[in-house]
Parts: structure tokens; sequence; C-alpha cells
């Protein structure tokens, strides 16, 4: 039986449009959440802004200060001013609730369209600057995935052209999550053709990224592997209308001392 290069087969083909289409749907998606957080952060720094250009100073009572820590927010104080004889309140974002004792004196800046608009003269944290900063992350996450993924399929293209890298073997998906994870990862378990998963030990493990179906890779069912099946190796592995792709290098010990049940 010949055995082509997965580049050339159609299933291979589909995969591989599908890949490049994931990478550049997530690219794009990120690139344009980044850039609505951003235009929020610019938007709510024009706002901010209005304080330095027509902001009046004047004394206020901190009447509560909240650590943000526990609800993952700023911390905040609310204080108490009057403007023209009328009392206004305000909560305001601050660098650090403990410089904010409930019942102290501090200086603040309103914006006198707007009397509850204000800030403190000293310790404030503008909202804008975090904003900036989650839009910075996303975009950098996005871009580190996608250039992550671009490369690793790169390689893996390189290792496709290579017929002679190719080796029939049997293979077995299963998820492993330990404690410090969210969701499980996915792994593949590699044999010999030749081999009995019941008596023999595992070859090589291979992280891969989520598959496509719930079924997994069966082990009845032998599967193609793209690259020499070594460790430190990335692998594609097929089987059947499943094109696998790895998440990372294959290695010869079970995922994190987690040892997965195959039986």
């Amino acid at each position: 039986m010949t055995i082509r290069p997965p580049h050339r087969s159609g299933v291979a083909t589909h995969q591989l449009r599908r890949r490049w289409t994931g990478i550049g749907a997530v690219l794009v998606i990120t690139v344009f959440t980044a850039g609505v957080v951003a235009a929020l952060a610019v938007r709510m720094k024009e706002h901010e802004a209005v304080l330095d250009v027509r902001g009046r100073q004047t004394a206020a009572t901190v009447l509560s200060s909240a650590d943000g820590v526990t609800r993952r927010l700023p911390d905040t104080a609310d204080v108490r001013y009057e403007v023209e004889g009328r009392a206004h309140e305000a909560r305001l974002p601050v660098a650090d609730s403990r410089d904010f004792p409930v019942g102290s004196r501090i200086q603040v800046v309103y914006d006198p369209d707007n009397p509850r608009h204000a800030k403190p003269t000293e310790g404030w944290s503008p909202s804008f600057s975090k904003v900036s900063m989650v839009a910075g992350v996303i975009l950098g996450f996005g871009v580190f995935d996608s250039g992550r993924r671009t490369l690793r399929t790169l390689l893996l293209l390189r290792t496709a052209r290579r017929p002679r890298q190719t080796t029939m073997m049997r293979a077995e998906s299963f998820s492993v999550r330990h404690w410090w994870q969210r969701w499980p990862r996915q792994w593949v378990a590699l044999w010999p053709l030749d081999a009995d998963p019941l008596i023999d030990d595992v070859q090589l493990f291979v992280p891969i990224e989520e598959l496509d179906t719930r079924s997994g890779l069966q082990i009845h069912a032998s599967s193609l592997v793209l690259g020499t099946p070594e460790p430190k190796r990335l692998l594609v592995i097929i089987q059947g209308d499943n094109v696998v792709w790895p998440r990372g290098w294959a290695q010869r010990d079970e995922p994190g001392g987690a040892i997965p049940d195959f039986s």
C-alpha cells in the first residue's frame, strides 16, 4: 500500500485549510477585540482629561473604602464634598484603599459641569490605564498563540514533505487534568503496530490539541504517524478522517506523572 503524504491527501488538505483558517480567525478576533478595548480606554482617558482642563479643587470626606483584591476589582474610596452648597458623593478608583481611611479629609478635583465626576489629587488609579493593559494582554495572547501555532504548523509541513518519515502505529487518546488546570489536556499514547496495548508499555506520549471528534482515537485502528517517533519530536497523527495536531513535543514519560487507564 502506498501512503501519500498528508499535504497531498484530500483529508489532510481539508484539515490543513481548516487549521490555517482557525489560526487566522483567532488572530483577527483577537486584534478586533483588543482594538475595541483600546478604543474604550481612549474614550475613558478623554473623559478623565476633562478634569485636567476645567477641574476645580475642593476638600472631601472619605465615607468608606474597599479593597478590590478579593473582588478582583480596583480599590475604591467613596467620598462626599460640597459644590456651591450642595453635597455630592462619588466613588473614586484609588491605588491603595489603605491610604483613604474612613473619616479622613482629602483633596479632590471635580468637573463643575458634572460635579459627581471627580478624582483625588493624590493616590488616584485611573481606570483607563488598567483597560489599556487588558487590551495589551489580549493582543499579546492572540499574537503569541497564532505565532506559536503558525511556527509549529510550518515545522510539521516540513516533516510531512518527507515521505520516509511516516510510521504505522496504534494510537489511543486520553485526557489528563491536574489540580492547577481548569480544563483537562488531551494526549495520545502510541504503541508499535505489532504491540499489545494491554501488555506492552506505551512507546510515546504526545500532547495534542483538542480533538474535533468526541470519540477520540481508537486503539483497534491503525494510525499514520508523520515524523520520527522519538522523544522531543513533533508528530502528526492521522487516523481515518482525523488529523491530530500536536501542541508540544513527544515524550517517553507519562504526562506529569499521571498514569492513564487504557483498559
